[in-house]
């Protein structure tokens, strides 16, 4: 696209200024727009043209139009753009408060999401609520002289009674957008179709400013769009589209695959003619076996859209790997998808790896297992971002300084490793909190508050709850109030205030940077904005309920960072590419999926053909007519299982074409069927390219064999609190209850759970020490120099870990790395003023600027900034971030790895650069003698130089029991 615009503009036929593009992505138009200014930056030939060619997203260039051209059909342009959880809360007033109830069933939720989902497809297929009860109406006068099985013909009429409920609803919800002068994206989209069908001076303006128009993705367009392109540059205006049917994946969401495979009727030439097809098969992204891979997932794709050849690499293009596996159960492939990962990041970047997985609870349990092992995942949509571990943490905590109802979130925050409040402690709270709600007025609201309980535990006669937690409980309502001082404060400032307070839970040891979810979080906070335009801390917290609550994805972005997998779905990845990309699961019934879409016959779900130019298999078919029987609908099953099976290999041949060096594919024979999956016809057709390309088969099970979970089919009992403590309470009280008769409850929460707690104590210490503590597989740099400072300490750390208090120091030391990492230019980190606040940030920036002005470096240009590795060693994996790399003028390196301190440089250990030292060396192929290691001293400048540094010295991967310790 870009070279046909540079081409366009240098040959003379238009001005840059007078070219469009459209594309999906904000992130797809800059990079357009880069390309498009670099190639015409190359021409020999100034152009004199000092306006950039526009381009846009769909959405964006529908938004410019009405606002410019609205007022002319009565259209403000002040209307407010609506976020998906904002849409769903209009949505959820509607469902609650219905002007006809007649026939509604169901949850409010699922109503909720059924308004919006015939809301969007009526949208983007351009089909009024009007009509489709007129169809629909059609369809009850058909079914009611038809003749066919009763059952089929109840499960029709149902079908369409339903639509036109939930068309009425639709109806209130746009006329209460109306009301409130909201919008959406599909508002947009159907106000600029009318506009463009119904006023002639916008076609006319709109094809004179724009000469040459260029749709990118065009696979993924719905038909209003289609509609509004055609209305303004059909007739033979000069138009390209680039797209591939192939990857047409989001029909779901009313994507119409016909706009490409009609495109030369649609946008035909000035004499009539069909428009002309080029093809486009040469691939840039992958090598030659993953593209090998991709054609052969794709062969009926072909079959079903003739124009499209096969994919052929371009003649640079590097060696590919491409690996399959084939594990006897889900539990195997997910170890060893671990497994394969972990040893993969010893030679490559974390962020440099996807998975992509075919379902979202695919991604979270994944994404668990991943973080089971310490291995850093970045979260890929917003809806991972809300369910990361430590976001978690943070939105709880402000729930319940917004809630004092918020008990669920209170539990886990008391019961969590900062409080640690045992379970007899929190019996006795709900008895608290139940006496304090008997005795208070409870008809305005009959819930408990267990804050309540926190707040005033009642006597020690009549309550007795363990000094400690009495004194946690005083503690938390401490910092409770601290934080709740800022509640009129801006969101991001009590955000931040709250992520401060939890840091010891959200930080890595020895690692002050925010990990990405609690950014993204930050970014939330800083852009979010109520219906009514309000920006406090409950409209907030009821935001992001919402958006957990209907599952829809906030809208701030996820931006991509330094340091983590990304796990996500296929559908997230479209538009994406990665130099290692794993597929897993790609098994029978899960990949493809034996699951069908809803069809609108039999379903309400499924949008009909009111749109007589759109495809539909029904009206194919003639199904359903005023005779049928059986076999009829059988073969429309069996048609529309022909289609599904289309979308799912669109879905594979997506995946496999994020892929830039390598893929890896795998599946299981057993899960959670009583049958055994077996390889997926994916998985089958990418063992076949690596046995005929010379890839590598993993491990391959041929055979099933015996289910490995028969012998678990019982499921485990479990007791909560999960923790070891809990349960040897438990066996310690039956234990004394057997000696003296007493029960056991009664043992826990009565006079002899002092005693109790004191001999689990020794126990618990007996036990400790009784053991070898086993260090963890993967050792991040700070705590191999905990260890060299204090083996014992750290040991002790590592076998019960408790919350390190902030540290001022280190917080201004944080900041100093982010100000260096901008100042030197590496703009996918963090802004630091972003999320710390405006307060003495000017001052503290100023005296920044002073220190690393006097150091050497500042001149310089780095060759890596927080530079991040996995680095493995003697058996023992380390890992860390190397805060700066410089090529060195010293003969005798080539590179100098530098550490900032602001504390002394005599105690600083040079065996962290000597891990810097081999982490550079094995990312380059340098000689570690040709590396050399400095810490320099921010305060003035002064440095210590390493010319040879000590080998890593690593501890034991055990330490046994000494005596007397």
């Amino acid at each position: 696209m870009a070279a046909r615009v540079v081409w366009l503009v240098g040959s003379g036929f238009v001005s840059a200024g007078q070219v469009l593009g459209l594309t999906f992505t904000n992130k797809a138009a800059a990079e357009l727009r880069h390309r498009i200014r670099q190639g015409l930056g190359r021409l020999s030939r100034p152009t004199n043209d000092d306006l950039d060619a526009t381009v846009l997203t769909y959405h964006a260039f529908a938004n410019r139009v009405l606002s410019e051209f609205g007022s002319l059909v009565g259209i403000e342009d002040d209307a407010q753009l609506l976020t998906d959880a904002q849409r769903s809360r209009l949505a959820y007033r509607v469902a609650c408060e219905p002007r006809d109830t007649t026939g509604l069933s169901g949850s409010l939720e699922n109503l909720a999401s059924e308004i919006l989902r015939m809301d969007d497809e009526l949208t983007e297929l351009g089909i009024e609520t009007s009509g489709l009860r007129d169809h629909d109406q059609g369809i009850l006068n058909l079914m009611s002289e038809a003749q066919g099985p009763a059952g089929i013909r109840a499960s029709i009429v149902s079908a369409a009674e339903s639509r036109t409920r939930i068309s009425h609803l639709v109806d209130q919800f746009r006329g209460l957008k109306a009301e409130g002068q909201y919008l959406d994206f599909a508002d947009s989209m159907r106000m600029v179709a009318d506009l463009a069908g119904g006023v002639p001076l916008v076609r006319d303006r709109l094809r004179e400013r724009f000469g040459v128009v260029l749709l990118d993705e065009y696979q993924d367009t719905s038909r209003v769009q289609r509609l509004f392109l055609q209305e303004i540059f059909g007739d033979g205006h000069p138009i390209t589209s680039v797209g591939d049917p192939c990857q047409a994946i989001y029909g779901w969401r009313g994507a119409s695959v016909t706009n490409i495979d009609e495109f030369p009727k649609h946008f035909a030439r000035t004499d009539g003619q069909p428009a002309e097809i080029y093809p486009l098969t040469i691939n840039r992204r992958s090598g030659d076996q993953i593209l090998a891979a991709a054609n052969s997932v794709a062969t009926e794709l072909r079959e079903a859209h003739r124009q499209v050849r096969p994919l052929r690499s371009a003649r640079d293009a590097p060696t590919a790997q491409l690996s399959c596996a084939l594990l006897q159960s889900y539990d195997d492939e997910l170890a060893w998808l671990v497994d394969h990962i972990s040893n993969r990041m010893t030679h490559q970047d974390a962020s440099d790896i996807a998975i992509l997985c075919r379902k979202n609870d695919q991604v979270v349990a994944v994404s668990e297992a991943l973080r089971e092992r310490g291995i850093p995942v970045q979260p890929a949509t917003k809806q991972d971002l809300l369910a990361a571990p430590e976001v978690v943490w943070v939105t709880s905590l402000l729930q319940i300084l917004v809630d004092p109802f918020a008990n669920p979130e209170l539990v886990h925050h008391l019961t969590g490793p900062r409080w640690r409040i045992g379970p007899r402690d929190l019996a006795l709270l709900g008895r608290r909190a139940d006496m304090l709600a008997a005795e208070a007025d409870v008809s305005a609201n009959p819930d408990l508050s267990l804050l309540d309980a926190v707040a005033d535990p009642g006597s020690t006669e009549l309550f007795e709850f363990s000094q400690t937690a009495r004194g946690r409980f005083a503690e938390f309502l401490a910092e409770l109030d601290q934080l709740g001082q800022l509640r009129d404060r801006p969101i991001v400032e009590i955000t931040t205030e709250a992520i401060e307070l939890l840091a010891p839970l959200l930080l890595p040891p020895g690692d002050g940077r925010l990990p990405p979810a609690l950014l993204g979080l930050l970014d939330l906070a800083r852009g979010f904005r109520s219906l009514s335009g309000g920006r406090s801390l409950p409209e907030f917290i009821t935001y992001l309920k919402d958006c957990r609550r209907f599952k829809q994805r906030p809208d701030a972005a996820v931006a991509p960072r330094a340091g983590g997998v990304r796990v996500m779905t296929v559908h997230a990845a479209k538009g994406l590419e990665f130099p290692t990309v794993y597929v897993p699961f790609l098994s029978r019934h899960i990949f493809p999926s034996s699951r069908g879409s809803s069809r609108w016959p039999t379903s309400a779900a499924g949008t009909p053909p009111v749109a007589a130019d759109e495809p539909d298999v029904a009206r194919s078919l003639g199904f359903p007519g005023r005779e049928f029987v059986t076999k009829d609908s059988d073969a429309f099953k069996e048609a529309c299982r022909e289609q599904d099976r289309l979308e799912e290999d669109r879905l594979a041949y997506v995946a496999v074409t994020r892929a830039k060096r390598a893929l890896i594919a795998s599946g299981h024979w057993w899960g959670s069927r009583k049958e055994p999956h077996g390889p997926s016809p994916y998985l089958e057709r990418i063992r076949a390219v690596c046995d005929q390309t010379a890839g590598h088969v993993d491990e391959w099970y041929e055979e099933a064999g015996v289910d490995p979970r028969a012998a678990q089919r019982e499921q485990e009992s479990l007791t909560w609190p999960g923790t070891a403590v809990q349960g040897d309470a438990v066996a310690l009280a039956e234990e004394i209850e057997h000696a003296l008769g007493s029960p056991a409850d009664e043992l826990l929460a009565g006079p002899w759970h002092q005693q109790i707690d004191e001999i689990l104590e020794i126990r618990q210490a007996e036990g400790l020490l009784s053991e070898a503590v086993q260090l963890p597989e993967v050792m991040s740099v700070s705590q191999l120099l905990k260890w060299r400072k204090n083996g014992e300490r750290f040991l002790t750390d590592l076998a019960r870990p408790m919350p390190v208090r902030p540290s001022a120091a280190a917080e201004r030391g944080t900041r100093f790395h982010a100000y260096v990492e901008e100042r030197m230019g590496q703009q996918e980190l963090f802004d630091l003023a972003d999320w710390v606040g405006d307060h003495g940030q000017f001052a503290e920036r100023q005296q920044f600027e002073k220190l690393f002005g006097q150091t050497r470096f500042a001149e310089q240009k780095p060759a890596a900034v927080e530079h991040p590795f996995v680095l493995e060693l003697g058996g023992a994996i380390l890992t860390g971030r190397i805060d700066a790399v410089f090529s060195c003028e010293d003969p005798g390196f080539d590179w100098e790895v530098i550490d900032w301190k602001t504390g002394s440089l005599d105690r600083a250990d040079a065996m962290q650069l000597s891990v810097y030292q081999a982490a550079w060396a094995a990312h380059t192929g340098s000689a570690p003698e040709r590396i050399r290691g400095v810490f320099v001293q921010l305060n003035d400048g002064s440095e210590r130089v390493f010319d040879e540094l000590p080998d890593v010295e690593l501890p034991d991967r055990s330490f046994p029991r000494r005596d007397g310790v």
